[in-house]
């Protein structure tokens, strides 16, 4: 089962964003949770088999304007390289597109585990609210990311879709 963490930063009291402004904030924040789980995947050498992603709100004091975050969550059976070399993979993966992140063992499942998270492993969310973690083990690799906070988009469509 995968584990993700959410959280967001408190005062971020500011004006409502216009529409397409908003919008746009939606696809940049959803751009960069995928450009790391697809780092993930392509390190790892495999295909997400499972995948689920929504918008939830974030938690806080935000003023007026509430504020909301695209959670991630990925799962790949199967894994055929040994864990540190992939984690090893995903690390250098990230930190080629500019995120600082170590492998670190994991030893509270019941299959030793490792894990590359940012910020770094159970240190909380960055200031924006943002988290990405990947876990693998000898059966199981995992993606979770929650998004930077943004305004709450007015209207949305199925899916993680936005509709300006």
């Amino acid at each position: 089962m995968p584990l993700l963490l959410l959280g967001c930063v408190e005062n971020l009291d500011r004006a409502p964003v216009p529409g397409a402004a908003n919008v746009r904030l939606h696809e940049q924040v959803r751009a960069e949770v995928d450009r790391l789980s697809d780092a993930a995947r392509q390190a790892m050498g495999s295909t997400w088999t499972v995948e689920e992603r929504e918008w939830t709100l974030c938690r806080g004091r935000f003023g007026t304007v509430e504020r909301e975050s695209l959670s991630v969550s990925t799962q790949s059976r199967g894994v055929t390289d040994p864990p540190a070399t992939v984690a090893d993979r995903v690390a250098a993966a990230w930190l080629a597109l500019g995120y600082a992140t170590k492998v670190v063992d994991e030893l509270g499942y019941s299959r030793p585990t490792k894990v590359v998270s940012f910020p770094a492993y159970l240190t909380g969310t960055d200031p924006d609210g943002f988290l990405v973690s990947f876990t693998v083990n000898d059966a199981v690799a995992t993606f979770s990311g929650a998004s930077r906070c943004v305004q709450t988009a007015a209207e949305r469509r199925i899916g993680d879709g936005l509709v300006p």
